[in-house]
């Protein structure tokens, strides 16, 4: 009989009995055992040693700080509950029970989705490699959110709030890095791990390669570790080249100006290597620098939103403005068109509305015989809603 397919194609066995009836029995539970990814080719390794290996060879395709982040989960989510389990003992109902444990912790839907995914992943190897025949964790859904889960993403700024923002910020410490994610859009990590030799003030271009983020790890004792590191943009596209704008240059003249005093006070010393930098000169720690900006946020009156929901301000409004998704996807250092699109679609659907207006106006005169408004105020306003 047939049974699976591999990646050197379908797989046959065959069993045999004294009897017609003994032969069926063998092959009645070989499907059994099928089904619940138990057949092996050879001895299986535990669930542990296997991901070991399959993290040994996942250095070699993701960046340092994705790498850290699958062994993070591992150690922390997952090794307690499968570590100890041969991979080919592992079964849809252990994943389950999985999820439904550390959802009993209080942890998200989408931190339980993302241990699922990654169970899911190493398994899938486990098949191409010919460990298990079948990956029991296809058979187990992703926690679908309800309408009662809280949603953390924020609505958008406003361009009235974002300039709001933009003037509360001048003087501060938060000045140039509030500039940077609102009207160029930068992720946090991109902004604290810009370096002044990223920035070229005479040609007017700033330079993004690269961002500081935590990476976590488990001590022996069981305690959660974590050491600030600068890596590479995951895709090429987030390297990218921008030009600099009259704000974003007074920003960073004004950043400027607090490097040069913090190097006087400091002996004068060299100037710090980044432009957001801590009170050693050093970058700035992700998680320490997002709490003190959210405290100076909330002494200054400015509607809360995520770090990240800065970024979508600066796309909308971009939108809203004219600029073209081609133009927001390289500016904001999305590999791929559709992430934009998919991220943005209503202020990209309200430009179609935009555009339908802008190409009727032109001929309104030679053909409007029947004064025909050029859009509806109905879907005028709805545009406006969603956008």
């Amino acid at each position: 009989m047939t049974i699976g397919h591999g990646p050197k194609g379908p797989r046959r066995v065959s069993r045999h009995g004294r009897t017609k009836q003994e032969a069926q029995d063998k092959i009645y539970k070989l499907k059994v055992d099928f089904e619940r990814s138990q057949l092996s080719p050879g001895r299986s390794p535990t669930f542990h040693d296997f991901t070991q290996q399959w993290l040994g060879v996942k250095q070699n395709s993701v960046t340092q700080g994705t790498l850290a982040g699958y062994e993070y989960i591992y150690t922390r989510y997952i090794a307690p509950h499968l570590g100890g389990l041969k991979v080919d003992q592992i079964q849809s109902h252990d994943i389950q029970n999985l999820m439904r444990r550390l959802f009993d912790l209080g942890l998200s839907k989408k931190t339980i989705n993302g241990v699922r995914g990654q169970i899911k992943r190493i398994l899938d190897s486990a098949v191409i490699h010919e460990v298990i025949y079948k990956n029991p964790a296809d058979k187990v859904p992703s926690m679908r959110r309800t309408k009662e889960d809280k949603t953390l993403v924020k609505e958008p700024l406003t361009e009235i709030e974002a300039a709001a923002h933009l003037e509360a910020s001048i003087g501060t410490e938060f000045d140039l890095f509030v500039h940077l994610i609102t009207i160029l859009g930068f992720r946090r990590g991109e902004a604290l791990g810009l370096r002044w030799s990223d920035v070229d003030l005479e040609s007017g271009v700033i330079e993004i390669n690269g961002a500081v983020s935590e990476q976590a790890s488990v001590a022996s004792d069981g305690k959660r570790q974590v050491r600030k590191i600068r890596t590479a943009p995951k895709t090429e596209a987030g390297n990218r080249r921008l030009a600099l704008s009259a704000p974003i240059t007074a920003a960073l003249l004004r950043q400027r100006e607090r490097a040069e005093v913090f190097r006087q006070l400091n002996g004068g010393m060299d100037l710090p290597e980044y432009l957001i930098f801590d009170s050693r000169g050093g970058a700035m720690n992700p998680s320490n620098y997002s709490a003190r900006f959210t405290r100076w946020r909330e002494e200054v009156g400015l509607r809360h939103i995520r770090i990240h929901d800065y970024r979508h301000t600066c796309a909308t409004i971009a939108f809203n403005s004219g600029v073209d998704a081609v133009s927001v996807q390289v500016g904001l250092g999305h590999s791929r068109l559709e992430t934009t699109k998919n991220v943005y679609a209503k202020a990209i659907d309200r430009r179609g509305i935009a555009f339908g207006e802008t190409m009727g106006a032109l001929f309104t005169n030679e053909n409007n015989e029947f004064d025909l408004h050029l859009i509806s105020p109905d879907i005028e306003r709805g545009a406006e809603e969603t956008s």
